[in-house]
């Protein structure tokens, strides 16, 4: 008898603390924003993202690498004729430096 009580205790202990994560969850009005093309994003499929510390968002695809202030896009392509450009469009990958 005592130890059946002790397990009741301890199942509904357990089921109040399974829960209490419920009470500490992530607010549902999350302001989610879908991007595109019609944005002025330069490919829907995106190989990498990027947040830099002023807040842009990068993003790299196959056709260019973006960056995005909250409002628009600027997008960077490679530039045979210039040094200081891409080596091509295909982004693969995308790292944060000084």
């Amino acid at each position: 008898m005592k130890y059946t009580v002790l397990r009741l205790l301890l199942v509904c202990l357990l089921l109040v603390f399974s829960r209490q994560g419920d009470l500490f969850a992530q607010d549902e009005s999350a302001n989610l924003k879908f991007l595109s093309t019609e944005d002025g994003l330069s490919e829907n499929f995106i190989t990498s993202i990027l947040r830099d510390q002023k807040g842009f968002m990068w993003f790299g695809t196959t056709r260019g690498l973006n960056r995005y202030d909250g409002h628009g896009f600027k997008t960077f392509y490679a530039d045979p004729s210039s040094a200081d450009s891409l080596s091509g469009n295909f982004i693969r990958s995308l790292l944060l430096d000084s």
